[in-house]
């Protein structure tokens, strides 16, 4: 006769537990998934300089930001090798370097104006010392310092004496200011049977007649006379046919133009004249 298997209660509990409870976990399985790998790497921060050809130019026209030698500096070293302009965006290949006579910079021989970058253009001089120089970047009928899309850089000019100029040369340095306005500048009330304007400064000016006619508040000029300046060269005069209950302005320089200079060839900061005129 066969013996029969008899199981332990014990046993068997521990097999029925053993088959409904879920596997343990191994260390190695708790560890958390990576990441997806990007298959894009982020865009390295812009280097300065570095594809400006892409970034939206500024509004308006180009500016200069910055001179070497400073404007108006009264004692600069006449050793140095280059007159530097910068301007607010990058240029086209176009250069004007504008002026003349005894106050412009003499061009070192056998070199010219070339750009150092996309922004900064030089013109190479020899400079001597106790001088007065000044030299145009941009004038009214010369622009081709211009943007990469073609728009021409506001004019300006840059203005210097170098060591050792007596206290005589230094007053070439002197800006032009405006005394006088008539009629005067914001008036409410002016004449409109007055037949002339009149603009006086404190220094004599170059004796620039051209005037930029732009705009419908332009005061109509007086087609049968020209303007013209006083003999001391302080008065400028521009015969008008104005017209009762009218507003009417213009610029001094600005715009694209720089007509009126001291007899150096210092410019008049931009400034607008505007009236109205009474019944």
């Amino acid at each position: 006769m066969k013996a029969r298997k008899i199981f332990d209660p014990l046993c068997l509990l521990l097999i029925l537990l053993a088959v409904s409870l879920p596997p343990i976990a191994r260390a190695e399985d708790e560890k958390p998934k990576p990441e997806a790998v990007q298959t894009e790497q982020a865009k390295p921060a812009q280097v300065p300089g570095e594809n400006r050809e892409n970034q939206e130019e500024p509004k308006g026209p180009p500016k200069v930001v910055e001179t070497f030698p400073k404007i108006g500096d009264p004692d600069v070293d006449s050793g140095i090798l280059a007159i530097l302009v910068t301007f607010d965006r990058d240029m086209s290949d176009g250069i004007s370097w504008t002026g003349g006579g005894d106050y412009y910079p003499k061009l070192t021989e056998g070199k010219k104006p070339e750009w150092q970058d996309k922004r900064t253009c030089a013109y190479p001089v020899d400079l001597e010392k106790g001088r007065f120089y000044c030299i145009g970047v941009n004038s009214t009928t010369r622009r081709n310092f211009q943007s990469l899309k073609g728009v021409p850089a506001e004019p300006t000019v840059i203005y210097f004496t170098t060591e050792g100029a007596t206290e005589g040369v230094k007053q070439k340095l002197q800006k032009p200011t405006v005394k006088l306005m008539l009629p005067q500048n914001h008036s409410s009330s002016a004449d409109p049977k007055a037949k002339q304007m009149r603009i006086d400064f404190d220094i004599a000016m170059q004796p620039n007649i051209q005037l930029i006619e732009s705009g419908p508040y332009f005061p109509p000029l007086d087609r049968t006379r020209r303007p013209y300046w006083a003999a001391d060269h302080k008065s400028f005069y521009i015969p008008v046919q104005l017209k009762p209950k009218q507003s009417y302005r213009l610029y001094l320089n600005g715009r694209g133009s720089l007509n009126f200079v001291s007899e150096s060839g210092v410019p008049l900061d931009s400034l607008l004249y505007m009236f109205q005129t009474g019944p």
